[in-house]
């Protein structure tokens, strides 16, 4: 019989502790890499966003809870519409028209509204909206894909002040684009 000697014994027991090492550390590297390539997706990845100013109304939130009831107490109520036009271009319409606890509109008054797809909280928009013969106010803004659009409402006349939030959701007629652009395509002669 062929007994190893001692130099087999350590040759082995060396490789083994090389592989069992490499193995780990190689497990250990390809985490980091995995972790290195997901973190650069989601920071380029404008779905992966904080509303802006979300902190700030958290840590104040005793004096963000008396400005929403203090504008509540006024009594107004908001309507924000995006008509389907006839304009394809990528600006589309917005309309706001604010009406009193009579039920009158509110005229006279400095709008601006932020909003963005629900989606897409990275790409805030502010417009500024200037009022129309009809009592209400119009603006323009970007509509450049469908779902769910935050608008974020405040309305000035004088010392009263209107804060005013609401979820709308805007479907694909309005956007220059079909509802499904590849079965569309298939449809054509």
């Amino acid at each position: 019989m062929n007994t190893p000697s001692v130099s087999d014994f350590q040759h082995r027991e060396r490789t083994a502790q090389l592989l069992w090492t490499g193995g780990i550390v190689g497990f250990f590297a390809i985490q980091a890499v995995l972790w290195a390539v997901a973190l650069t997706l989601t920071h380029r990845d404008q779905s992966h966003a904080i509303i802006a100013d979300y902190d700030s109304r958290a840590l104040n939130w005793d004096a963000w809870q008396a400005q929403l009831s203090a504008s509540n107490n006024l009594g107004w109520k908001a309507d924000i519409s995006v008509p389907v036009s006839a304009d394809r271009s990528k600006q589309s319409e917005l309309l706001v028209s604010i009406t009193d606890t009579n039920g009158e509109l509110v005229r006279d008054a400095t709008l601006s509204i932020d909003m963005f797809h629900c989606g897409r909280a990275a790409n805030k928009e502010h417009v500024q909206l200037n009022p129309a013969d009809d009592g209400k106010y119009v603006g323009k803004f970007r509509l450049d894909r469908s779902g769910l659009w935050q608008f974020d409402v405040v309305a000035q006349r004088g010392s009263d002040r209107f804060i005013h939030s609401e979820r709308l959701s805007l479907g694909d007629e309005l956007i220059n684009r079909p509802a499904n652009r590849y079965l569309d395509k298939r449809r054509q002669p």
